[in-house]
């Protein structure tokens, strides 16, 4: 009686693995045209080679707009020049913001002006990660007061995601053999592929402001340790296989 339902059992469960495997097929298999699209992810790590440096000199409460601007030009040419000096091209250096403005005190109702402010603003390129630190000081030292938004990118990111996209495309289809094969289905060949969008590198940033005359308003202080760290270069694909024929 036992060995009776035992084998009752073991009829019913492999039933039902049939039945599920068909389920499974089903859904796995695009019905009308017998293909399968499967996702799969590459991810490639990478250090930056550039890092992208964003400062301003702010000259404020200055009597007159001349005045403002004549304080605040003098200290941003005295800035690019020594850019140059440590070696950054000029192809490297562009203005990215330039703004001149009053300002006011508000007493009783009653607005009062107490000065003109100007700011100039640089974008920079370095691409001697080793000198972002001496860097930072001595832009400082000239008279920059408000860094913000050090950000770090990678030169020749296309070749990386490349090579993302082919670890992706790998991906997919080790799955897709995995897959069919839990499926009883065998795939042929590849009918096409596309990218999906993804996240792209992530992005590290930090933002400082400081003294006219830098860290504490001395002279005399460290160059700042700015680590750029590595990126996460990710590309996502998708594959579409045909069915050529089911178990």
């Amino acid at each position: 009686m036992d060995m009776h339902n035992s084998k009752h059992t073991v009829i019913i469960l492999a039933i039902v693995v049939i039945v599920l495997a068909a389920i499974f097929r089903d859904r796995f298999i695009q019905p009308n045209n017998q293909q399968v699209t499967i996702n799969g992810t590459g991810e490639i790590s990478a250090r930056p080679d550039i890092a992208v440096l964003n400062f301003s000199v702010i000259e404020q409460r200055a009597s007159t707009p001349a005045e403002a601007l004549k304080k605040s030009s003098e200290k941003m040419n005295q800035v690019q020049e020594k850019l140059t000096d440590l070696g950054i091209k000029e192809k490297d250096i562009h203005s990215s913001n330039f703004s001149m403005y009053p300002e006011y005190d508000y007493n009783d109702g009653l607005r009062k002006e107490r000065g003109y402010t100007v700011n100039q603003q640089l974008t920079v390129k370095i691409r001697n990660l080793d000198m972002i630190g001496d860097t930072i000081k001595a832009i400082t030292l000239e008279g920059v007061n408000q860094i913000g938004n050090v950000n770090f990118e990678i030169d020749d990111l296309e070749s990386l995601l490349q090579q993302a996209r082919i670890k992706a495309i790998a991906a997919a289809k080790y799955k897709a053999i995995e897959l069919a094969e839990a499926a009883d289905i065998n795939l042929c060949k590849v009918l096409g592929f596309w990218e999906n969008q993804n996240s792209g590198p992530v992005m590290y940033n930090r933002s400082m402001t400081m003294s006219e005359k830098g860290f504490g308003g001395s002279d005399d202080f460290a160059a700042p340790i700015v680590q750029p760290g590595e990126q996460e270069i990710t590309a996502e694909m998708s594959v579409t296989f045909k069915v050529c024929r089911q178990w």
